[in-house]
């Protein structure tokens, strides 16, 4: 094993072989924790002792052989006379050697051992040693003993003796003790202890040494976090160290290093065997108290240690103590801790299930007696063989549960409700159980949460409508579960539950809702106002009504799934309105509420609406980015009513970035997985296909698919041209298929509607429409008025579509505006990665006689922020699945923004990104600086 931070004490060693080599010898113990370094700092030690020339006698004590008398001394002396009779044979050490062996079988002879031979046999090994010293044909002796504690007790006596006369002779003795071992005998053991000249404690290692040790085995650059929890793990024990170092490399890719989190279960049967033959040799009851303390954890009291092990309470501290100076456990006051958790993970590992089984159940009942947090109790029962049946059990389990919910901590409070629910309970009492279990899988799970309401509902749906959240209520309807939302509803009815009558009504008939009702209300609940000012904003009338509303929404704390709804609405309408800065603030402030508490649905939908918002301003890339985790999002926690729209936004950005090939992808899978859970097509999907459908030059199918899109829209009140311009493109279909009287009337209505809506983005926006199917003596004007709008607006997007049609109308009659046009057409492109739109714009200002804008030299400063987040960590080596950890991305995401990458940087590859986002000086820049 290679030494680290051991250099004082191998200095201090070769400075005692220096004075041995002048007569003056010495004595040094090394100490420490069980697999600290002690026998390899003595291999280290002993091997520098030869390179001098230094005659070297190794000893290692056992358990076995701690009762043999004088084993170890007649070793020594045997091993001497063999060292120098190979170094000079002379008569008189033939002859010490012969009176040696002599000595040797007479003592092996002796069956009874008695002060009296012990005093004889130790004279003469007295003279046998002066004897040596004096005829050493070396300039020095090293003694070198492993394990002194496992000396026999006439050897640890001799050891005594010797260390008093050593300092004339040119001998150094180093031996190592496990601090916590008494071996035969305790007190001549401190007496030799305190007899040395010098005693070396070996420390556990810092991290400085722990990073050099990952670094030199598994890891090029070992980052902080990683060194914290192996230092953690294994206490900075070398031996342990060592060990897990060589599971990583064996377990190599199952072991991701990149989540450290990934080590906390690892265990080593061998460390196992090893603590139980140590602890053994300290007391037979010394592994169980180990084992209840690993099986507590959190710092147990040595109290209830020792009631759990059914022992005396000083007798176990006693026993805890010399633990202590083992180096596995801490000894605070009246706690104790590990100081090893990958000893325990090992120790508990090797143990039977049945017994640790037994252990948790007891100390369930003993915390529980004790009067700890409800949590403490409630983790041994999760591991415990106790019955839920009993009244104390299910009641721990219920305040466990409640306890953790109050810190955010739903996935530990569901295994609490889960293991609840084992026991025998009334109806009533197992459907309030279950109501609680769904509230908290609702925010991973959508279906299972249904299901568990289902179950609930079938025990006693008057429970059901009595205990069910807010929260829930509104989960259960953005999933569209309506068969479990009128049962609840009916049984709410029957019982007089009005929150939840209330609540159900304004969720599944909003129509009945009117504004001062609506804003009287707000002040205890969101709901009323979120669908008053939806139904105003997807109207299309009373704009600026419908803004104040959404603009008092953005103001409610973040305590409930309802009131992040009331935020995330009022994002909505703030974008219909043209606001998206804003909106994205408020889609940002949501998904960090929502993922503190996991909300999947919730970070769902704030995705989705950042996605939309985000490409309305030009932030293609980040758009992109948000859609495709929104999908992927919605599948996890079996949002199906998000997928459509979700796929549809996918869809609808990868159509304006040029990506048509990608889009009829994402369309299909999308359409393909809701015809798997039996959902039609939503307006937002229908409008999606109308769009690429359009653009391939499937007309009929496009213009059928946006009418779809317009009677599902209609059928539920949305007229407002902001939320989906799908009059516009079917009038563009209409007028290619020859229908133009209907075209007309319906890119009429459009451009009406979006005047009574009265935001100038959306104005503009249909104004560019209808030029594009327009009589050509009207289309300058109509796009004219289209582009002023939009460039007051946030509507960047939609801005650069019109400049380019712009553009392309005043090409034949005035080339020079429409060359200026078309270049600003092409700037705001390629600034937001509208490549489709981009190319098409340079190209139009070459065919209409102007020079083509140079191709920007795009460099680093044309990424965005993800994208160079991406490059950054591409350009150090990193893979994407590394990557796409880190960032906490998917990885098809990364693989998107090194694509976009490599086209901006103008490179091929992986390869070249470290020249570009770290280019190195050229020489005579260097030569200057110096």
């Amino acid at each position: 094993m290679t030494l680290f931070e051991r250099d004082s004490e191998i200095g201090a060693c070769i400075q005692a072989f220096r004075s041995a080599e002048a007569g003056n010898g010495s004595c040094i113990i090394v100490s420490g924790g069980a697999g600290f370094g002690k026998s390899a700092l003595l291999e280290t030690v002993t091997s520098e002792a030869r390179e001098r020339g230094i005659t070297t006698v190794t000893f290692r004590g056992n358990y076995a052989e701690h009762t043999t008398h004088l084993n170890f001394t007649f070793h020594v002396l045997r091993s001497l006379m063999d060292e120098f009779i190979q170094i000079a044979s002379s008569g008189d050490l033939r002859k010490l050697a012969a009176e040696i062996d002599a000595a040797y079988e007479n003592c092996k002879a002796t069956l009874e051992w008695s002060i009296e031979n012990s005093k004889k046999i130790r004279g003469d090994i007295d003279s046998f040693i002066g004897r040596i010293v004096r005829l050493a044909p070396t300039p020095g002796i090293l003694l070198a003993i492993d394990n002194l504690h496992w000396l026999d007790l006439p050897s640890l006596e001799w050891m005594v003796s010797i260390t008093s006369r050593i300092h004339s002779w040119p001998m150094v003795i180093i031996a190592s003790v496990c601090a916590g071992i008494t071996g035969a005998d305790g007190d001549i053991l401190d007496e030799v202890i305190v007899g040395a000249d010098r005693r070396l404690e070996l420390k556990s290692l810092n991290n400085q040494s722990i990073t050099r040790m990952l670094e030199g085995r598994v890891q090029a650059h070992a980052d902080e976090n990683l060194c914290s929890k192996i230092a953690n793990l294994t206490g900075g024990n070398p031996l342990l160290m060592e060990n897990l170092l060589q599971k990583i490399e064996e377990q190599g890719a199952n072991l991701d290093l990149k989540q450290p989190e990934s080590l906390a279960g690892v265990t080593i049967p061998f460390l196992a065997a090893s603590l139980r033959v140590r602890l053994r040799r300290i007391s037979p009851e010394a592994l169980e108290i180990y084992r209840v303390i690993a099986v507590l954890g959190d710092s147990p009291t040595i109290h209830s240690v020792s009631e759990l092990c059914g022992l005396d309470a000083f007798a176990c501290a006693d026993f805890c103590h010399a633990m202590e100076k083992l180096g596995i456990i801490r000894l605070e006051n009246d706690r104790v801790a590990i100081t090893q958790p990958l000893l325990a993970n090992s120790v508990l590992r090797d143990s039977s299930p049945k017994s640790l089984r037994s252990v948790h159940s007891q100390a369930a009942a003993l915390l529980k007696d004790l009067g700890v947090s409800p949590q403490q109790v409630a983790r041994h029962l999760l591991m415990g063989g106790c019955t839920a049946d009993a009244p104390w059990v299910l009641n721990s389990l219920r305040l466990a549960a409640e306890e953790a919910l109050s810190l955010d901590d739903a996935v530990t409070a569901s295994r609490y409700l889960r293991r609840a629910l084992e026991a025998k309970l009334p109806d009533e009492a197992r459907a309030e159980l279950l109501v609680l279990l769904a509230s908290l899988v609702a925010r991973v799970d959508l279906d299972e949460a249904a299901r568990l309401i289902g179950q609930s509902i079938s025990l006693s749906d008057k429970t059901v409508a009595e205990k069910i959240s807010d929260d829930l209520l509104i989960l259960l309807r953005l999933g569209r579960y309506k068969h479990e939302l009128e049962i609840i509803h009916t049984a709410a009815v029957a019982t007089k539950q009005e929150t939840a009558q209330t609540i159900i009504h304004l969720l599944t008939d909003p129509g009945t809702i009117n504004v001062p009702d609506a804003i009287t209300e707000y002040k205890q609940s969101p709901l009323p106002a979120i669908l008053q000012f939806l139904k105003i904003a997807w109207a299309g009338s009373a704009g600026t009504e419908a803004m104040s509303l959404a603009t008092r929404a953005t103001i409610w704390d973040h305590r409930s799934a309802m009131q992040a709804i009331a935020q995330l609405a009022g994002a909505h309408v703030l974008s219909l309105a043209g606001d998206h800065q804003s909106a994205l603030r408020q889609c940002d402030s949501v998904l960090a509420f929502a993922k503190s508490r996991n909300i999947l649905p919730i970070v769902t939908l704030a995705l989705l609406q950042r996605s939309s918002s985000a490409f309305r301003i030009g932030r293609t890339e980040d758009s992109l980015q948000d859609a495709r985790q929104t999908l992927e999002i919605a599948k996890r926690c079996k949002f199906h009513a998000a997928m459509a729209p979700a796929t549809a936004q996918l869809v609808n950005v990868l159509i304006d970035v040029g990506y048509l090939e990608q889009a009829q992808v994402a369309l299909n899978e999308g359409s393909a997985a809701l015809t798997g859970i039996g959902d039609k097509l939503s307006s937002e999907l229908l409008y999606a296909r109308g769009r690429l459908n359009l653009i391939v030059g499937d007309t009929e199918a496009a213009v059928a698919d946006f009418l779809a899109c317009g009677e599902r829209l209609v059928c539920r009140g949305i007229f407002n041209p902001s939320v989906t311009l799908w009059r516009s493109h079917a009038a563009q279909g209409l007028d290619e298929l020859g229908e133009r009287v209907e075209a007309q009337r319906l890119m009429s209505e459009e451009v009406a509607l979006a005047q009574k809506w009265g935001f100038p983005g959306t104005i503009g926006e249909s104004l560019h429409l209808s030029a594009t199917i327009a009589a050509p003596e009207s289309k300058s004007s109509l796009l004219s008025e289209a582009v002023e709008l939009l460039r007051g607006s946030q509507e960047k997007s939609y801005l650069a579509n019109a400049l380019y049609e712009y553009g392309c109308a005043l090409s034949k009659n005035q080339p020079a505006v429409a060359r200026k046009i078309l270049r600003e057409c092409y700037e705001l492109a390629e600034e937001f990665g509208l490549t489709g739109l981009s190319a098409n714009a340079r190209q139009q200002i070459s065919e209409i006689g102007g020079r083509p804008p140079r191709l920007r030299m795009r460099g680093v400063g044309g990424l965005t922020d993800s994208e160079k987040k991406v490059a950054l960590l591409a350009a150090q080596g990193k893979k994407n699945r590394e990557i796409a950890a880190s960032l906490f991305v998917q990885q098809r995401t990364v693989e998107i923004h090194l694509t976009n990458t490599y086209r901006k940087l103008g490179i091929n590859g992986r390869d070249e990104l470290i020249n570009v986002m770290h280019p190195q000086p050229r020489p005579e820049t260097r030569a200057s600086q110096a």
